[in-house]
């Protein structure tokens, strides 16, 4: 939910810039303080969220992590975390603005950030984007291979790894799990395909390195502004359960909880397993 709200407002502040198509030209004031603060706490919040969709992947999938579902204290915390420091980051940036430097200006076609808090731009919203990038390439790849049986992970001691050619891979609820494997590499992906032009495009700028023509501004920000709809699609096609529409757990993968499984288990079994928890969160 709190992907889908800072989605909503990362494009509601991106809509805003039709305001200045009609005006013809964008300029300080209350209109672009609005669109700016939209921004400012949408665009983070979305990579924050996606940051621990990753995480949440990650464990559970790879080490078999299942939280009771009826203890929400970590997705609380999680959520109260990312809310509380991008609100505050707002609240101390206006509070701390120095005389005569406007804190919000148009950069140039939209509101946002002015160059006069290069520096800030970066807390804001590239260190979320970059982040949430990398580590986004650094868990799923090996995913990708987990649930392909290339890869054996320790559960106890996570920095022992096993690779070994992968045996032959079976159907889970009449999907391949090679088909579920490549499933978990569409995040990174679109992630990568939404977010990396525009951040790049926009450290150019602010770094003075190059002049950027205003069709290739828009090309980016438009595949940018497209990140909330690509986040929807993925989880309504990939993720259901996540939105509600499959909510109970199969009991294949409750089975292959660390609990639950046995000291030793044949490499089918293993694969079922695997295979039922990727079923369960893909």
């Amino acid at each position: 939910m709190s992907l889908l709200v800072s989605d909503a407002m990362s494009s509601l502040g991106g809509a805003w810039s039709l305001k200045w198509v009609i005006d013809n030209s964008a300029r300080c004031g209350s209109m672009c303080d609005a669109q700016a603060i939209l921004k400012t706490i949408g665009d983070p919040g979305t990579a924050m969220a996606t940051l621990a969709i990753t995480i949440h992947t990650f464990f559970m999938i790879a080490f078999s992590w299942r939280p009771d579902q009826r203890d929400f204290r970590i997705p609380f915390v999680v959520v109260f975390i990312s809310w509380t420091y991008r609100l505050g980051f707002v609240s101390g940036a206006r509070a701390s603005a120095l005389p005569g430097k406007t804190l919000f200006a148009p950069s140039p076609y939209w509101c946002w950030i002015s160059d006069h808090y290069n520096f800030e731009r970066i807390p804001a919203t590239y260190l979320w984007y970059w982040l949430t990038a990398g580590v986004s390439i650094v868990l799923y790849v090996p995913l990708y291979f987990v649930i392909r049986r290339n890869l054996d992970l320790d559960r106890e001691r996570p920095w022992r790894l096993s690779v070994h050619r992968a045996p032959q891979l079976g159907r889970v609820g009449g999907s391949s799990t090679a088909k579920l494997s490549l499933k978990v590499l569409l995040y990174p992906a679109a992630y990568l395909v939404t977010i990396v032009p525009n951040s790049v495009m926009r450290l150019i700028d602010f770094n003075g390195t190059g002049k950027i023509p205003a069709k290739r501004y828009f090309l980016c920000i438009s595949l940018f502004n497209l990140g909330g709809l690509v986040n929807v699609l993925l989880l309504l096609f990939t993720r259901s359960n996540v939105l509600g529409f499959h909510a109970k757990m199969p009991k294949s993968a409750e089975n292959g909880s660390p609990q639950q499984r046995g000291p030793r288990r044949g490499r089918t079994e293993e694969n079922a397993s695997i295979s039922s928890r990727v079923s369960s969160e893909v």
